[in-house]
């Protein structure tokens, strides 16, 4: 093929928009693993690819810049195939800890298999190591707005629209805490305890129909952008990060001035070097700030993203991309994108609670227990259906996260437990009391727990199922994720 001024310009056009991606997105992963170095192990391996990024970074950005259009590409593939060494390690850390994954882990675990399935196609296609998401960027639009639209389905509930219980309340609560010490929920004005959970509801719903057309898309950005800016100022940068590594790619750049957009996303990038310097004079000095710590994390990826932002550029960034039509082969794309979607509906399947984008959406289809507004429970799996209240217990390691006073607890959810007691080697000191919904009391120990979950379940259903506790009537004191 003969190389002309708008075939370069063109490589260059899709090299940038690669390069932000793969910026950003090892950012979000220095928000979500970096805090006060509690893994350790997974932490240096971050931060080793992060060194390896900046400095792959550096000659391509001078690459571009000088539109060295050969030795761009050559770069860019160095870039690439760190990066995809990276997404392949990354998959194994959090494979290895499943299904004991938070909401944010879950949603990064099958957008690094469409990241993966990319790099297939696009090798298959051009025989080189690109993600190509100047084309192939909708493949990522897909996947947030499926997680927006799970977790504003599964937000339609009795419970989220009480004043008294939503999490959404709890969360102004955790919020404000970080600035005022004393704050309680009846001090919140009283419209925005009514209206609040109704909006929230009705954002994460708005948000995926908005970011679908390219006429309304910027709207849908701006809107997610002070939601994250919201959240990430109140502890959960992690999620927040993650999401801006998507939205990224459908801020207003403005590519006729490729030096003025390297800039930018230089400066992004280093603002998870400061995330790493906070964390590492935290471990030290100021562990009991955690909180005042995570708002000063939130409050640097803000200001990055606002910095990154161009207002004056709306226009352009309508017509950006190149026009897609999906060939056949870019089909298998959409299977992640399915599972994706059969994951976050997996309440109400009756095979998952814990971990599907419920976002402490006070979600309740455990056992006979129903708070959505229309959607049921369907009868296709029975994992959620039998359920019992825990009285006490030998070691709280064995839960996903420790139960408080007469939380409801599956079958299934105990049976995952006593497995993870018997692989931390804890079982011989293993015990549980609990009581079952006609009040009668439950003791089990190694031997008699082995009786009353029956035998082994395989190895799928320890890799794929996760539970949620189901707390006891009345007030939640502490919203679950």
């Amino acid at each position: 093929m003969k190389v002309t001024k708008n075939t370069n310009k063109a490589t260059l056009k899709s090299a940038i928009y690669d390069f932000g991606f793969i910026l950003s997105y090892i950012s979000a992963q220095v928000y979500h693993y970096f805090e006060y170095f509690q893994n350790k192990t997974t932490e240096y391996f971050v931060f080793i690819f992060l060194v390896l990024i900046t400095f792959l970074s550096f000659n391509l950005r001078t690459e571009i810049q000088k539109i060295w259009t050969h030795k761009v590409k050559f770069s860019l593939f160095k870039l690439n195939l760190v990066f995809l060494i990276f997404l392949f390690c990354l998959l194994g850390f959090i494979l290895i800890d499943w299904p004991y994954g938070a909401n944010h882990v879950n949603f990064n675990t099958f957008l690094i298999f469409i990241l993966l399935i990319l790099y297939g196609l696009n090798f298959y296609t051009f025989k080189t190591l690109r993600l190509n998401l100047l084309h192939n960027h909708k493949f990522l639009l897909y996947s947030i707005c499926i997680l927006y639209f799970c977790a504003g389905l599964h937000k339609m509930n009795f419970d989220f629209y009480d004043p008294e219980k939503s999490c959404a309340n709890w969360y102004h609560i955790k919020f404000f805490k970080r600035f005022i010490s004393q704050i309680s929920l009846e001090q919140l004005p009283e419209f925005i305890k009514v209206l609040s959970p109704k909006l929230v509801s009705f954002i994460e719903l708005l948000a995926p129909l908005l970011l679908l057309t390219k006429f309304t898309r910027l709207y849908g950005i701006y809107l997610l952008i002070l939601i994250h800016s919201y959240l990430a100022l109140g502890g959960f940068s992690d999620f927040s990060s993650l999401a801006f590594s998507v939205l990224l790619l459908y801020f207003p750049i403005a590519f006729l001035n490729n030096k003025w957009w390297l800039i930018k996303i230089n400066h992004y990038f280093f603002s998870s070097y400061i995330v790493i310097g906070i964390s590492l004079i935290s471990s030290f000095f100021f562990k009991e700030h955690r909180q005042q710590l995570q708002t000063l994390q939130g409050l640097i990826l803000i200001l990055s993203v606002f910095y990154i932002l161009n207002l004056t550029k709306l226009k352009r960034s309508t017509v950006q991309f190149e026009k897609k039509a999906f060939k056949k082969r870019e089909l298998i794309v959409f299977i992640p994108l399915l599972l994706l979607l059969l994951f976050g509906l997996s309440p109400y399947f009756g095979f998952r609670s814990g971990g599907t984008f419920t976002m402490f959406s006070n979600l309740k289809l455990i056992g006979n227990s129903n708070n959505h507004f229309f959607m049921q429970k369907l009868g296709i799996f029975e994992l959620e259906d039998e359920i019992y209240q825990i009285i006490n217990f030998s070691d709280k390691s064995m839960f996903i996260e420790v139960p408080e006073a007469k939380d409801w607890i599956t079958k299934s959810g105990l049976n995952l437990a006593y497995n993870k007691a018997i692989k931390n080697e804890k079982a011989s000191d293993f015990f549980i009391t609990l009581k079952d919904i006609n009040g009668t009391i439950i003791n089990l120990n190694l031997i008699t727990a082995h009786d009353f979950l029956g035998p082994k379940k395989s190895w799928l259903f320890y890799k794929t199922y996760m539970y949620s506790f189901l707390p006891d009537q009345g007030q939640e004191e502490q919203c679950r994720w």
